[in-house]
């Protein structure tokens, strides 16, 4: 991986042209895997991934996943036949990919996306399950020109740079995996991407099912109900945190249905979805100890955009008032001003960090200033384990809510020293 990252260009050029290459050479797996679930968006990809991979998993019903990012092992983007690829057939594959394209300019996201491919053309599975990388339109997985079914997740502003500069232009590349003939289900939309989404699929003749439109959900004490054209139906609350997963699960259970998927595995989507690092609390690890010590709550999220920290702040607003701390780390190729805004007014401090390991980190400094600038307490920390201790000795005599949050690197960090270990 190391040498594949030093050959390969790191820059983001969004094209098929290089995986159909290279994929030709493969003699074209894509196109033996099983009947393909294709999703976009820019939040809710994975936990919609994830509803819809619990749902749809059985004894006797496998289903293959391709997600990214990853949050500790890069092997946690392939799943064949519902477990995780193994070291060996990764390293396999990897090294077939890599000899096979003979050099030819290529990313690592298309030598993986082709690793997936061939993987899951020779294991057996009822479904696939496939998350668009960057955008839809261009992006490597949108070589499969006939899925089963295709949903777009919510849209907002993300990855400007190579998308484009409003929600329109970014609706437009999203909407670039609808298919001729192929269902699309669509996750709650801002009317600007909604126009757009409506006006590519009627220009191709892509049947839509639509949030609010055709179907509905609604949040009772304890239980979802959602309905749709075939009825409604009760069933248990996602045990995914926030509002924004109880519409992510409206999504996933509209594609289920469509699927013909039974009601237990509608509730097994709701009850056994597993999906870390997003807002997800840690309960063991040598973070949580450090926080266990003022009888703080520890969370950690990898949001990094607008509509993240907004539906997070939401989240923690309606939670009893433990005094709420941020410790935030940031790509500098994020807008962080966008995210952390929405907590002016109901965090205590801000603790920020520098991402290990990355030269794409936002610096210390620049956080500061971003919270400063909206009148947000804060200080600098070397580590998540250093901010912890800070905020204890903020707050010495009570317990308090510690929030881990602004990137998946960041969230991927902490589950890694907290020992959490993903299946």
């Amino acid at each position: 991986m190391d040498r594949l990252e030093s050959l390969y260009p790191k820059s983001i050029d969004l094209k098929t042209s290089r995986i159909l290459d290279l994929l030709a050479l493969l003699k074209n797996p894509q196109n033996s895997i099983p009947p393909v679930i294709h999703i976009a968006g820019t939040n809710g990809k994975g936990s919609t991934a994830a509803y819809m991979r619990a749902g749809l998993s059985s004894k006797s019903s496998l289903v293959h996943s391709y997600t990214s990012p990853h949050l500790i092992d890069f092997k946690e983007r392939i799943r064949i036949s519902s477990k995780l690829i193994s070291e060996n057939l990764f390293a396999k594959l990897l090294i077939e990919c890599e000899n096979i394209n003979n050099g030819q300019p290529i990313t690592l996201f298309e030598i993986v996306t082709s690793i997936a491919f061939l993987a899951f053309s020779k294991n057996k599975a009822a479904w696939t399950i496939l998350e668009v990388g960057l955008g839809g339109r261009l992006d490597a997985t949108n070589v499969i020109t006939k899925p089963h079914l295709t949903v777009i997740t919510p849209i907002s502003l993300d990855h400007q740079e190579f998308l484009g500069k409003n929600l329109e232009s970014i609706a437009y590349e999203k909407a670039g995996i609808l298919k001729p003939n192929v269902v699309a289900v669509i996750g709650k939309q801002q009317p600007e991407a909604m126009t757009i989404i409506k006006s590519r699929a009627k220009e191709i003749n892509s049947p839509l099912l639509i949030y609010d439109e055709d179907y509905k959900i609604k949040s009772t004490f304890e239980t979802i109900l959602f309905e749709d054209n075939f009825g409604t139906i009760e069933l248990p609350k996602p045990s995914l945190h926030g509002h924004h997963q109880v519409e992510n699960a409206a999504t996933a259970i509209a594609g289920l249905r469509h699927l013909g998927c039974s009601k237990l595995g509608l509730k097994k989507a709701m009850t056994k979805v597993k999906w870390p690092g997003r807002l997800q609390q840690l309960r063991s690890g040598s973070l949580y100890e450090i926080a266990e010590k003022t009888n703080s709550e520890l969370w950690v999220d990898g949001g990094h955009n607008a509509a993240a920290g907004q539906a997070l702040s939401k989240v923690f607003s309606g939670k009893n008032k433990l005094p709420l701390y941020l410790i935030f780390g940031m790509l500098k190729t994020k807008d962080c001003r966008s995210f952390i805004e929405p907590f002016a007014n109901q965090i205590k401090k801000v603790v920020v960090v520098e991402i290990t390991n990355s030269n794409l980190s936002t610096t210390k400094d620049h956080l500061l200033n971003t919270a400063t600038n909206l009148n947000i307490e804060c200080v600098a920390a070397e580590s998540i384990g250093s901010a912890i201790l800070k905020i204890n000795q903020d707050n010495l005599h009570s317990s308090s809510r510690i929030l881990i949050c602004g990137s998946l690197y960041l969230a991927g960090d902490a589950l890694r020293q907290s020992g959490f270990l993903i299946e």
